[in-house]
């Protein structure tokens, strides 16, 4: 919550520094392309760290996980092939 907070200061701030008319002139004037071009970078950023977040929690959660048993039908592969063939018996 803290970090939406932050960043609705932050743009407000930006928006009204850069009002027309303001005494200490604009800096990013109205389409504000240089507001545009540090949120997306920063969308960049918090896009990575959770896909590499999201990776190494897939990575512990893997480690974790006790081994597959062997499927238990001879000729199976994998246990869907195991359960398959059991069914149909």
């Amino acid at each position: 919550m803290v970090f939406i907070m932050l960043h609705v200061l932050w743009f407000a701030l930006w928006i009204v520094l850069n009002l027309p008319g303001a005494p200490w002139g604009r800096f990013d004037p109205f389409p504000f392309g240089l507001l545009t071009m540090i949120v997306s970078l920063e969308a960049i950023f918090l896009s990575t760290f959770v896909l590499v977040t999201q990776n190494r929690q897939a990575a512990a959660a893997d480690r974790r996980r006790p081994p597959a048993a062997a499927p238990s039908v001879p000729g199976a592969t994998t246990r869907l092939e195991a359960e398959t063939e059991g069914r149909e018996r």
